[in-house]
């Protein structure tokens, strides 16, 4: 009876080590599968400066292999803004294969592709991002945004009657209207080009890349006057419509990253005014980046010092310009702000000399202000409305190049009246009353420029250019 109950006793256990043993197989397999199914992220070897960098792309990376679609695309978005293409262009590739419908990677893709040069497989991928965006008037992602790709990329291969068709194709979107005019006019159909191009100017009326477009249309027409109107317009103009999206895509997802992540924190505390948390943050980036030669270290060094220029601490100024020149960083920034140190201990005489020398490298408004109330201080009105009228000039520049007309010819009166012997003075007076249409005042402050300096060719040039109309 012993030996019987025994005997089934052994029968159990040995049944029961069995279903534990085809258990683990079973488990250990499903586990190898999971591991041997897994894609493994590939990351670069990072050889910058930035001491963040490789371990936060490391993060990434970990998730990814662990996550889905969206992972990879942020680890691809990673890699992509601190220009990996090629490790990107992997991750977006496991990114598209998860989530087919991800449209964003696979425009990311489009583009990775796109930058390491493969121009006909970009186009391919790009025709597949289109399928999958939507409509929109964005400049990264969309459906538009995608077909204007795909029409520079002909352009890239020089198939410029392919490039016009896709380009006509995608009208509603403004820098396709751009490329498309710009053919037109590369092709002489300025009389076509023109409806397109005015339209574009409605949108953005100070657009450099539409205005340079106009003039040269009119150029074609035989418009000659009113060519050169729009060629001097086009100092006032701005490039405020890209045709390029590679800086608008790459610039937000590099300073999600690293030490320009972190810089980008520091600088948002000055919305509060945090100047201790500030300076706090800034020292501890830089103590990271003391042993490396990073590009960003100089700019950390730049905003801490304002950010000691605002504590009013001289001394601690005064330490990271010398800090700066050990490294071989010189520039007028530094002298200015050296000279600030200095006046903060009320050492005038060597503040003086180093915003002097700092304003004949870099010209600027605060410097002829601060110069203007240091002389004012000493009862030196000739110094002090020099640099007055000097700033006043600045100021009218500035204002001017903006198109903002009305500010700059209030801004240039007064550097008539502080600098009335300037022929610079009188030049960009007479430019403004031009611009206003003033031809009659124009012509008299050219005239004025011309007597102080009769060298002075634009002054030449544009009186002439006024005699003729």
């Amino acid at each position: 009876m012993d030996q019987s109950r025994k005997e089934l006793i052994m029968q159990i256990m040995i049944r029961l080590l069995m279903v534990i043993i085809t258990t683990e197989i079973v488990c250990s397999g499903y586990w190898a599968a999971q591991q041997l199914g897994q894609y493994v992220p590939v990351l670069p070897e990072i050889t910058f400066d930035d001491p963040l960098l490789a371990a936060e792309l490391k993060a990434l990376a970990e998730t990814a292999r662990q996550g889905e679609s969206q992972d990879w695309q942020l680890l691809g978005e990673g890699l992509l803004g601190q220009g990996f293409y090629g490790e990107a262009e992997l991750a977006f590739r496991q990114a598209v294969q998860m989530d087919p419908k991800n449209s964003m990677a696979q425009y990311n893709l489009a583009f990775c592709i796109d930058r390491t040069g493969r121009i006909a497989e970009s186009t391919h991928e790009y025709l597949k991002a289109a399928k999958l965006a939507k409509p929109s008037e964005s400049l990264i992602g969309s459906r538009e945004s995608c077909i204007y790709q795909v029409g520079r990329n002909a352009l890239r291969l020089e198939n410029p009657a392919e490039a016009e068709e896709i380009f006509l194709d995608g009208i509603g979107f403004l820098p396709a209207v751009y490329q498309y005019s710009k053919l037109l006019v590369r092709s002489n159909r300025p009389v076509e080009a023109m409806p397109k191009i005015n339209h574009g100017l409605s949108v953005f009326p100070n657009s450099v890349k539409f205005t340079a477009l106009k003039m040269r249309a009119l150029e074609q027409l035989g418009y000659f006057l009113e060519a050169e109107k729009e060629a001097r317009l086009l100092e006032r103009c701005e490039s405020v419509m890209p045709t390029d999206f590679s800086i608008i895509l790459v610039t937000p997802l590099n300073a999600n990253l690293g030490i320009q992540h972190e810089e980008e924190i520091s600088e948002q505390l000055w919305a509060d005014q945090s100047l201790d948390l500030i300076a706090e943050k800034m020292n501890e980036l830089l103590l990271l980046l003391g042993p490396t030669s990073h590009q960003k270290k100089y700019a950390l060094r730049k905003s801490l010092i304002k950010v000691e220029y605002e504590r009013q601490n001289a001394n601690s100024m005064l330490e990271l310009i010398l800090h700066a020149h050990a490294d071989g960083d010189f520039d007028a920034e530094l002298l200015q702000s050296e000279g600030d140190a200095f006046a903060l201990k009320e050492d005038w005489e060597r503040a003086v000399s180093l915003w002097l020398r700092a304003l004949r490298m870099s010209p600027n408004v605060t410097l002829h202000q601060k110069l203007a109330q240091f002389y004012e201080t000493k009862k030196d009105t000739s110094s002090r409305d020099k640099h007055l009228g000097y700033a006043a000039l600045l100021k009218a520049k500035e204002k001017y190049f903006k198109n903002q007309l009305e500010d700059s010819r209030e801004a240039i009166r007064q550097a008539e009246k502080m600098l009335p012997e300037i022929a610079t003075v009188w030049y960009y007076s007479a430019e403004i009353e031009r611009a206003l249409k003033n031809p009659d005042q124009a012509q008299a402050n050219y005239a004025l420029c011309l007597e102080f300096d009769p060298t002075h060719g634009r002054a030449v040039r544009a009186l002439n250019s006024l005699g003729q109309k």
